[in-house]
């Protein structure tokens, strides 16, 4: 394979993971709905009884919510409040966590130590780093050659 071939083959790649990432946040805010609906009905009908199976409820996970919300939201920073505030929106079941607020900001603050998501202390944001929302998951999309571009870029020293 040439050069461009395999150019090619990456953008067509790189745009069906986008395409499927999205899908799947399309999936994951359908599931919180449908968890939403399902614990609603199940309370009005018999709230005592059902009330442990509601608490066990949960499909999709906080930091797979997290990041759903982090993704649909394109590059725009948002606050841990923005977050939980969403994920309610959304229909997570944030009730079965103590402190929900605390649950939501330290899912946060690991996520970014990982480097899976950036904090930005100056408004004290979080969002997913500007190239996988751009670029999908290309570390250097400016690269000349399909080696350069699969390379972290190396910070000019001054």
């Amino acid at each position: 394979m040439n050069d461009q071939r395999i150019l090619n083959a990456i953008a067509a790649m790189s745009q069906e993971l986008t395409q499927k990432i999205c899908d799947r946040d399309v999936l994951n805010v359908r599931i919180m709905e449908l968890e939403k609906n399902i614990r609603n009905l199940r309370s009005s009908f018999m709230t005592n009884i059902l009330a442990e199976e509601g608490r066990q409820l949960t499909a999709v996970g906080l930091t797979e919510a997290i990041r759903t919300v982090l993704r649909r939201s394109g590059s725009k920073a948002l606050s841990a409040a923005d977050v939980k505030d969403t994920l309610n929106v959304l229909g997570f079941d944030l009730k079965k966590f103590q402190n929900p607020s605390a649950v939501v900001h330290n899912t946060l603050i690991r996520m970014a130590k990982s480097g899976e998501i950036t904090f930005l202390p100056e408004s004290k944001t979080y969002r997913l780093p500007l190239r996988s929302v751009i670029y999908g998951d290309v570390p250097n999309p400016f690269g000349k050659n399909l080696t350069e571009m699969l390379t972290e870029p190396t910070k000019k020293k001054k």
